[in-house]
């Protein structure tokens, strides 16, 4: 069913039913925004809950006083024994790398027409202006962001009311925001319709209430009803989607979740054991003499030679119960843990430092350390293709509210990596490449990161051979 046929329905309730029915798969962005910011199992289990211990008299013989009444022993009170919950916000990490690496580096726009017309030229160059005023690289990792963390959002691009230089706004619509979304597709998975729900301030019969929004933006009109009220109706100008929505299966934690438990439990009990023996308690056979301050900065416990059963003195002693420390296989199953949550996820990043430490690293050495990295992010792009839906719409938008040759470009995105590089090797490749005719100089040049304006270094180039005589890339 498509929306037109959708609209067709008699009441409002009957549609939102329908729009509301697209996503296949059920989606938390509520859990999993609260797991991402350390809500976790552990932290509610009364498994782990804290509880409580007696104290009891103590004789001045060192005995524990009995009630001569009951036989039991004389309780003064209870000490509560705190137990470790730590919770490891693994979640944090996995999604800040993946953030970094799919779009920590801003994107290259590149103009691919074919035909570079002075018109087709200062449409891109106000274009990428329209992006920059609008911070979308920034946006790009916001987006991203509550992408991996929600599973779905969406973007909506607008000009704001009064705004005489026309310069496109850009929003996001996420749980975390306030917003619940739902993204329909017509019979042949194209969307045409995305409905959202949030609640906004308002003054209702003088007096200032929340009040429930409900939208549904289609590519003809926005339909909106303000709490009780009617839907009312809206043409869109543009006559064109101005959101674009992304969606993926599961948050970028979830294949781990259940390692992320096991090695928060094993650590907190590990943790709970090493305050038991990590400070253990002082054994005194015989008399002591004195004990020391509680502040001294050396300890000294004074002690008094004993009598034994035959009258000889003999001195007393002091010592500390020592306790073996956990087993090796504790450490293990920890070190395992850790390496299988980052396996199975984004690398952890801080094995660039421990490479460099131990030797320099070439930009080649580093990206093979990171092969399987690269391989989540060419997956990771296949979520993002909508974002070239975003170009779309700019020029759509540009096209309605200047003049210009806007709906003629042809502009490509391009994802930079966030890992060094060797430039040396990439650009004795690209030259042996031009040279064996394998690609073009213009290719090579938009290949190379210290090229910020491929274009215009190639006038520049042009220009030196001109004065010189000499090709500077033969």
């Amino acid at each position: 069913m498509n929306i037109t046929e959708i609209l067709t329905l008699s009441s409002w309730e009957e549609r939102l039913v329908e729009l509301k029915q697209a996503d296949k798969i059920e989606k938390t962005p509520a859990d999993n925004r609260k797991y991402y910011n350390g809500e976790h199992e552990i932290s509610t289990d009364p498994d782990r809950k804290d509880f409580d211990v007696p104290i009891y008299e103590i004789t001045p013989d060192g005995e524990v006083a009995m009630n001569e009444q009951t036989g039991k022993p004389v309780q003064t009170g209870t000490k509560t024994i705190k137990r470790t919950r730590t919770v490891l916000n693994y979640p944090y990490q996995i999604v800040e790398t993946a953030v970094a690496m799919v779009v920590g580096k801003n994107v290259d726009l590149i103009l691919t027409n074919s035909e570079k017309t002075p018109a087709i030229e200062e449409a891109f160059k106000i274009f990428k202006q329209q992006w920059n005023k609008a911070k979308l690289d920034t946006f790009n990792k916001k987006m991203a962001r509550t992408l991996f963390i929600e599973t779905k959002c969406a973007e909506f691009m607008f000009f704001e009311d009064g705004d005489a230089d026309k310069d496109i706004k850009i929003m996001l619509f996420s749980k975390e925001n306030g917003d619940d979304i739902w993204m329909h597709f017509d019979d042949n998975r194209r969307a045409d319709a995305l409905t959202r729900i949030f609640t906004k301030r308002g003054v209702v019969n003088g007096k200032a209430e929340d009040i429930e929004v409900t939208q549904v933006y289609t590519a003809e009109n926005l339909y909106e009803k303000l709490g009780q009220a009617e839907f009312t109706e809206e043409k869109n100008p543009y006559r064109k989607n101005t959101w674009v929505y992304y969606a993926q299966e599961q948050p970028e934690f979830s294949s781990v979740k259940q390692i992320i438990k096991k090695q928060e439990y094993v650590h907190s009990q590990h943790s709970d054991v090493n305050v038991r023996i990590g400070n253990p308690p002082v054994v005194i056979e015989g008399n002591v003499g004195s004990l020391p301050d509680y502040d001294s900065d050396v300890k000294i416990i004074n002690t008094k030679p004993q009598e034994d059963q035959d009258g000889k003195m003999i001195p007393s002693k002091v010592y500390l119960l020592d306790t073996k420390a956990a087993p090796e296989s504790v450490k293990l199953e920890m070190e395992r843990n850790d390496q299988y949550i980052y396996k199975f996820t984004w690398p952890d990043l801080s094995w660039l430092l421990t490479g460099s430490k131990a030797g320099a690293l070439s930009g080649t050495a580093i990206k093979l350390m990171f092969t399987a990295a690269e391989a989540k992010i060419v997956t990771k792009l296949e979520v993002l293709e909508d974002l070239s839906r975003r170009i779309s719409v700019m020029k759509a938008m540009l096209q309605f509210a200047r003049d210009g040759a806007f709906e003629e470009l042809e502009i490509e995105v391009k994802f930079n990596s966030i890992l060094p590089e060797n430039l040396t090797e990439i650009t004795e490749m690209l030259s042996t490449a031009v040279m064996s005719k394998i690609t073009s100089k213009q290719n090579a040049q938009r290949n190379l990161s210290y090229n910020e304006n491929p274009a215009a270094i190639n006038d520049e180039i042009n220009e030196e051979e001109d004065i010189t005589g000499i090709a500077v890339n033969p």
